[in-house]
């Protein structure tokens, strides 16, 4: 789950973008936060395209929230 400026790593443009595309095949999920996307583009006009096999979740914060409650932590860089 990604969201606010840790949303980046998540487009093809990021340096990562072949390691999260592999990862996605290998059963690991990404998602990137709709509201977070929403302000991007709100600035700058556009999103960039996310990296094959990332989702969209609605609300990260929330989404983080659920997945605490079902036992992932949660790692903050």
């Amino acid at each position: 789950m990604a969201y606010g400026p840790g949303l980046g790593i998540l487009t093809p443009d990021n340096k990562n973008a072949s390691r999260v595309e592999k990862m996605t095949m290998d059963n690991i999920t990404f998602s990137a936060c709709q509201n977070t996307m929403n302000g991007i583009k709100k600035k700058k006009g556009h999103f960039s395209k996310l990296t094959d096999g990332v989702t969209i979740t609605p609300s990260g914060v929330v989404r983080i929230g659920e997945l605490q409650q079902q036992g992932y932590p949660y790692i903050r860089p």
